[in-house]
């Protein structure tokens, strides 16, 4: 017996991309695609090709086998017939998937969701950076949603599990093509409350164009994205371009001016495109989420910082007087910046700064 999920399991078979399915399904239901295919010429014609495909997979026996097959590899299937299916998600400018693969727990997805993505060559302020928000971020009772992919994505998600959140992780490709370390973080965040997910079937091998794709879901869950070290063509910056398509919040860390892996997010600030943020704080109160707690994290300092550190023990201090330590005014902003992140100090009115009490 069909029935609406079903048929929107069958749809999803046609290898039509999502934005083309939801223009169909603006006309038609997914249970009268399925019992007017074989006959309406207009409605074969909307599938551009697909549509004998799916005609042969038309088998109501045959989709309940492949439902079986996929349950007894551990794998959920929601679709949009779901009543637990993320409002935000189901929006039109999203071109919501019609079916959605996962593993974990749902009741995630209805906390408030933040997104933070970046680059897959992270710095090390990067890296702090990322773990710092994304703790921030659960100390406040937010999920967090990334990608799942090495650099700032899994500092974000690591550092969730490891204050033991929930984190939303979406794939660019079928469960079937987890590296070794995607699957061991998959598990802790599952282990943990939250959940893995993704449009593609499990045997779907990822390529250049779904990760892109991947992309809009983040943006698509997620209240707000942070963008969190990206350089000038980084993925990152797509995910950006997609959130502000679907009216969500944009916010940048800011980096050096001469970092290249900030480039991205120093373009997204200066072109108006992002606000700039330098803690979870900014972001939660420009969302106007109370702001409930931030972690404190233990005081290690370079050689660097420790003399700025100790400058400003002295007092509130202006930024002409910091550069007389002997950095170049590049460096120092780098630093500055990274302090700033850390919140070990604080930027005054004026270009002075003082040490966070």
């Amino acid at each position: 017996m069909i029935n609406e999920s079903k048929a929107y399991y069958w749809l999803s078979l046609s290898g039509a991309t999502a934005k083309r399915l939801n223009a169909i399904l603006s006309v038609y239901s997914c249970l009268e695609i399925w019992e007017r295919l074989s006959t309406d010429i207009a409605l074969q014609d909307a599938f551009k090709g697909k549509a004998a495909n799916l005609l042969k997979l038309r088998n109501i026996d045959f989709i309940n086998e492949s439902l079986n097959k996929i349950k007894r590899c551990g794998i959920n299937i929601m679709t949009r017939a779901n009543e637990n299916y993320p409002k935000l998600l189901n929006q039109k400018e999203v071109s919501p998937p019609i079916v959605i693969y996962y593993k974990g727990n749902l009741d995630c997805l209805k906390n408030e969701c933040i997104a933070i993505v970046g680059t897959r060559q992270a710095t090390s302020y990067g890296a702090d950076v990322a773990k710092k928000f994304a703790s921030d971020l659960v100390a406040n009772g937010i999920t967090v949603v990334s990608g799942l992919a090495t650099g700032i994505d899994s500092f974000a998600h690591e550092a969730v599990v490891n204050d033991k959140g929930k984190t939303v992780a979406v794939l660019g490709g079928g469960f079937d093509y987890l590296s070794p370390y995607a699957v061991s973080l998959a598990e802790k965040i599952i282990g943990e409350g939250g959940i893995i997910l993704t449009e593609y079937a499990p045997s779907f091998f990822p390529t250049k164009y779904t990760f892109p794709e991947r992309n809009r879901i983040i943006s698509g869950l997620s209240k707000a994205v942070i963008v969190i070290e990206a350089a000038d063509r980084s993925g990152a910056l797509i995910t950006a371009s997609y959130a502000i398509e679907q009216n969500r919040e944009v916010y940048a860390v800011p980096g050096g001016v001469n970092a290249i892996r900030s480039e991205g997010c120093n373009k997204l600030i200066k072109n108006g495109m992002a606000a700039m943020v330098t803690s979870v704080v900014d972001v939660l109160t420009d969302l106007r989420i109370n702001v409930k707690k931030t972690k404190k994290t233990a005081l290690t300092l370079n050689i660097f910082e420790q003399k700025i550190y100790d400058k400003l023990i002295e007092g509130t201090t202006h930024l002409d007087d910091i550069i007389q330590l002997g950095f170049s005014l590049s460096e120092l902003t780098t630093i500055l910046i990274n302090l700033e992140m850390r919140q070990i100090i604080k930027k005054q009115a004026g270009n002075y700064y003082s040490l966070v009490l």
